[in-house]
């Protein structure tokens, strides 16, 4: 059975942008600087914003949050949030380690998943790769480092091992882009659907496998996919009675 998920209210007239898959990466200072840039617009004109995963390419806590290429991220982060800007964190399969130090910053860091609901009509925000069921070794390897005991084994080991277990996380999905059958990066239907009928809600927005796509469900329900973020190029969805595919800049 799904375990229901959280439920954030927003106000009728409230703009929510979610985007994710960002990547942000040590040495990658264009992209940096561009996310700097989304995230201001974004205080500019919207009311809040989710973040639904990989908003880093990968992310061991505190050690990442003193690397000099992240500190204007979460300084930016820290001053929208403490400005009374809400920043929603969905962990993806790249940066759910050492969530304390996102919500150091003023995230709300949630679980797999969580709905938004506005005037009786629900959204479903997920990071996606629970979503990827064939895809089935990663889905072994999840299990693993998401377990209890991994967790907290994880926060006493030393900081060069945090690292190793991060930079394989990252190298399981680079490894497999080529090597896998095209299905075992679909969208499990079913699964979907299930979880669309536990929540109640009219769509699953999620992002991991970086292509935009939409799978349409009984009742007039939808799975839709964020693209991932490219250089000039950020997608986000708008919350509406049907999310809407927006780019940065328009």
């Amino acid at each position: 059975m799904t375990k229901p998920a959280p439920v954030v209210r927003l106000r009728p007239s409230e703009r929510v942008w979610v985007t994710g898959d960002v990547h942000l990466a040590p040495g990658d200072e264009g992209r940096v600087r561009f996310f700097l840039d989304f995230l201001a617009a974004a205080r500019t004109e919207a009311d809040r914003l989710v973040v639904l995963g990989d908003l880093f390419d990968y992310w061991i806590g505190a050690r990442h949050a003193e690397a000099c290429a992240y500190r204007p991220v979460l300084a930016a982060l820290r001053a929208a949030t403490s400005e009374g800007f809400p920043v929603d964190f969905v962990p993806g399969n790249r940066d759910f380690l050492g969530p304390d130090e996102l919500e150091s910053v003023g995230l709300s860091v949630y679980g797999d998943r969580v709905v938004y609901e506005r005037e009786g009509v629900r959204t479903l925000v997920t990071h996606g790769d629970l979503l990827v069921s064939g895809d089935r070794s990663y889905q072994r390897y999840r299990r693993v480092v998401r377990s209890g005991c991994f967790s907290l084994l994880y926060g006493i080991v030393p900081v060069a091992v945090r690292v190793f277990v991060a930079e394989r996380l990252r190298g399981v999905s680079q490894r497999k882009l080529g090597k896998v059958e095209p299905y075992a990066f679909a969208v499990d239907v079913r699964k979907s659907e299930a979880w669309l009928r536990a929540h109640d809600a009219q769509e699953v927005l999620m992002g991991h496998l970086h292509r935009e796509e939409v799978h349409a469900h009984p009742g007039e329900r939808r799975t839709r996919m964020l693209p991932g973020w490219s250089d000039g190029r950020a997608p986000y969805f708008e919350l509406g009675p049907a999310a809407v595919l927006r780019f940065y800049p328009d």
